[in-house]
């Protein structure tokens, strides 16, 4: 989760910097790094039984409970992102 995360920061860089448009490859390696994240932790919770930071073993609520931050979190983040590319053209 940290690679993933790291890779999501990572992939804001370009987008914020990007002055020739609104999609850039920046906008695909967040995307499909939301994905990976979302897909990975979807599978650790509901075939490999995963566990919670705590210990203590996942549930299908706290799998909700992640992807509906992840999505929140990330769609700000993106968003700020595009807004700092806009301004600065």
């Amino acid at each position: 989760m940290i690679l993933g995360n790291t890779v999501l920061a990572i992939a804001l860089i370009p987008i914020g910097a990007n002055r020739e448009g609104f999609f850039s490859v920046g906008d695909i390696i967040f995307l499909c790094g939301v994905a990976a994240l979302l897909a990975a932790r979807s599978v650790d919770v509901l075939k490999l039984h995963g566990l919670t930071a705590s210990g203590h073993p996942a549930t299908p609520g706290h799998l909700k409970r992640y992807v509906a931050a992840l999505l929140a979190v990330s769609l700000a983040l993106w968003g700020l992102a595009h807004a700092v590319s806009h301004l600065a053209r």
